[in-house]
C-alpha cells in the first residue's frame, strides 16, 4: 500500500499524517481528529474528490443564510448535512432524501459570529467546507 504525507491547516490548527486510498492515520493539534481524517480522505480518494469539487457553500462569509449546492450525478438515496463549531460540537444537522441536483438553503441567523465546518454526507461520501459567520 502506497502512503503519502498530508499536512493541512484547518481552522487555524494543524493536521498532519499519512494517507492511502483506503484509510488515514492522522496526528493533530487543537482540532477534532475526525475533521482532519475526513478531509484527508476526501482529497485522497477520486470518488470523494468528485463530491469535494462539486460541493459549493455560499455566500462565504455569511450573515443570515447559506446555500449548499451539489452538482453531482452519482446516485444516492440520502443526504446528511451537519454544521459544527470549531470545538467539533454539532450546532445544526439535517438528513433528507437526495436528488441528482441539490440546492439547500440553511438559515444561520441563530449562530454566533465565528468559523464553522459544513459536513456533507452524500451517497456514502463525505466532503467538508469552512464557513465564516459575520454579524
Amino acid at each position: 500500500m502506497k502512503l503519502f504525507p498530508i499536512a493541512l491547516v484547518l481552522l487555524g490548527s494543524i493536521c498532519i499524517g499519512v494517507a492511502s486510498a483506503q484509510n488515514v492515520v492522522t496526528v493533530n493539534v487543537g482540532i477534532k481528529q475526525t475533521l482532519c481524517a475526513q478531509t484527508s480522505v476526501a482529497q485522497a480518494n477520486s470518488k470523494r474528490s468528485s463530491l469535494y469539487e462539486t460541493l459549493s457553500v455560499y455566500p462565504n462569509p455569511a450573515m443570515e443564510s447559506i446555500t449548499i449546492a451539489i452538482a453531482e450525478t452519482m446516485q444516492a438515496k440520502s443526504l446528511e448535512i451537519t454544521i459544527s463549531n470549531v470545538l467539533g460540537q454539532t450546532v445544526w444537522s439535517e438528513a433528507t432524501e437526495a436528488s441528482t441536483d441539490i440546492r439547500k438553503e440553511i438559515i444561520i441567523a441563530f449562530l454566533p459570529q465565528g468559523i464553522y465546518c459544513v459536513r456533507v454526507l452524500f451517497g456514502g461520501v463525505v466532503a467538508m467546507r469552512t464557513v465564516v459567520v459575520q454579524r
